[in-house]
């Protein structure tokens, strides 16, 4: 939308004007067409194939870092970087591809489950690799039984089984229950529990309606919806008349950056603005150094090729660093391509790249200025409404029977464990018995 706007403003002829809107509309058709090809040959089979990997990938880590520990032996500098990089990612990527799979209502919850029980183990193997400290009581022989476990479910992963589960463990005499030995030994538990349905097998999968057509019901009537739509159509405005006012064009950028920053919670609409505004500056500096030292050298689009396939790869490496980061990769490609592949010809200025950039931050400074003080809420208090609102529904689940068999004993007790780690908060409803087996300081 902001593309046809810079266009039907530019001052040219109408013939030109409708050239250049057919190759738009164009370009967007090739994209469509190319991304449903895309997605219809392999989206699918990468999708199942990115839960498996991304499990089994974490799974042999632990495994090998652990068999090393419980032999008296520091894991190698390889191993060490390859447990702090998924430390450092987290498992934002597995849950967006869990998402994204066509499973049942039960599997997901499964699955989620051993990602977040995972992803704890990562974290847990991590601080035992780095901060060692004082062995426990066992602490070789609890390691190699970890590891046994780990074996045993990776097998039944593979051969599509239920695993034999685990009891939960107690701490050994003197052992404090936040040691990571033992919170492996706890999250491994879990993890057999939670594959062979032990936990959910009665649960039973809710139906809701489908709703109808492509508006959300609701959506118009809300005054909610109405006031997000109202700020952000006021940060456009303001970004438009600016631009036109002091008669720059270029900045026709901020509107895009108004309507992609736009979100609901007001962190991750400053992430998304901060990752566009680098990630557009580290590209410009990526077209600036190919615009004065490598394309005036350049006589053939072989070498031109190259020095764009060098400019991807580098916003490519950081699009599949991280989910925090990737939204920077993106915008450095986008900034490199709007300098040398908007026009079929060499360019040899840089208004482009100034254009971007300044257009970026106008659309910063409006969103700033307008859409973050406007009928704005901080994101303290969103984020502790979201969580009462969460602990309201898992108190609910006992009326409900949901649990009926999985607190069947009266020497069973319900805990709520819950840990906040890399600003991602898990929730598990454990199962203890009397003597405070499964409690976390």
């Amino acid at each position: 939308m902001a593309t046809g706007i810079s266009v039907l403003d530019a001052p040219i002829s109408p013939d030109v004007r409708f050239e250049n809107i057919l190759y738009i509309l164009l370009s967007l058709v090739m994209g469509i067409a190319i991304f449903l090809a895309v997605q219809y040959v392999m989206a699918g089979d990468e999708k199942q194939n990115g839960l498996e990997r991304g499990i089994g990938t974490r799974l042999l880590i632990l495994r090998n870092c652990l068999e090393l520990i419980s032999e008296g032996r520091t894991p190698g500098r390889l191993l060490r970087r390859q447990l702090r990089k998924y430390f450092m990612i987290g498992t934002g990527r597995i849950r967006k591809t869990l998402l994204g799979l066509d499973y049942t209502r039960r599997v997901r919850d499964e699955q989620s489950s051993a990602v977040g029980l995972i992803g704890n183990m990562i974290e847990f193997t991590y601080s035992l690799v780095e901060t060692p400290g004082q062995p426990v009581p066992n602490q070789q022989a609890r390691l190699r039984g970890v590891v046994n476990a780990i074996d045993q479910v990776r097998a039944d992963y593979a051969a599509r089984r239920a695993p034999e589960p685990i009891p939960l463990p107690a701490p050994q005499p003197g052992e404090l229950r936040r040691s990571p030995v033992y919170r492996l030994e706890y999250s491994i538990a879990i993890l057999t529990q939670v594959y062979s349905s032990y936990l959910i097998a009665d649960r039973v999968p809710e139906e809701h309606p489908k709703p109808k057509g492509l508006i959300r019901p609701g959506s118009v009537t809300n005054p909610a919806t109405l006031r997000f739509a109202m700020r952000a159509s006021l940060a456009a405005i303001f970004c438009y008349l600016f631009y036109w006012a002091v008669d720059w064009p270029g900045l026709a950028v901020a509107l895009t950056t108004c309507i992609v920053t736009g979100l609901s919670s007001a962190g991750a609409s400053r992430q998304k603005q901060m990752l566009r505004f680098f990630g557009g500056a580290i590209g410009g500096v990526f077209a600036f150094v190919a615009q004065i030292f490598i394309l005036p050298r350049v006589q053939s689009v072989g070498g031109f090729s190259l020095t764009l396939a060098g400019a991807i790869f580098c916003s490519a490496w950081v699009f599949l660093a991280s989910p925090r980061i990737a939204y920077a990769g993106r915008q450095m490609a986008l900034a490199y391509e709007a300098v040398h592949l908007t026009d079929p010809y060499y360019n040899v200025g840089l208004t482009q790249v100034r254009d971007r950039v300044f257009g970026v931050f106008l659309g910063l400074v409006a969103m700033w200025l307008i859409f973050d003080r406007l009928w704005s809420r901080p994101a303290a208090p969103t984020m502790t409404q979201l969580f009462d609102e969460t602990l309201d529904c898992i108190a609910e689940l006992p009326k409900r029977g949901v649990l009926k068999r999985f607190l069947r004993s009266r020497d069973c007790e319900r805990r709520l464990m819950v840990t906040s780690t890399r600003s991602e908060i898990w929730l598990m409803l454990c199962c203890s018995n009397s003597d405070g087996i499964g409690h976390t300081t």
